[in-house]
């Protein structure tokens, strides 16, 4: 082979090569980036499609503060309603499913006790 050609600029083929190897890493890239927004996607519509299913949504419990924790309650006959509280309106609101499905935690039952 010719000493010029090794020891000279960068051959045109050499170059595309690189640039193609460049071209492709970006597209994988992308398509990676794509796949996991699609991902990110259906799992935000999947919790907004089971939040809406939680009972304190469907059958719109009322939320309040006594002065000193969260209620959240269905109903209004005492002895029937149903109850769940919290120091906070999240942990009220969950309070309030786990009771709809008769389990506790916390010291909470059926009736908020």
């Amino acid at each position: 082979m010719d000493s010029k050609v090794l020891s000279g600029p960068v051959s045109t083929a050499s170059e595309r090569v690189s640039n193609t190897t460049l071209f492709m890493d970006s597209l994988q890239g992308l398509i990676l980036a794509k796949a996991q927004l699609e991902r990110d996607e259906a799992e935000t519509r999947n919790a907004s499609a089971l939040t809406s299913m939680l009972p304190h949504v469907r059958y719109s419990a009322r939320l309040h503060h006594d002065g000193l924790q969260w209620i959240c309650s269905w109903g209004t006959d005492p002895q029937s309603q149903l109850v769940g509280r919290g120091a906070c309106p999240s942990e009220a609101l969950e309070n309030f499913d786990l009771a709809w499905y008769g389990e506790t935690r916390g010291g909470n039952d059926k009736n908020g006790s």
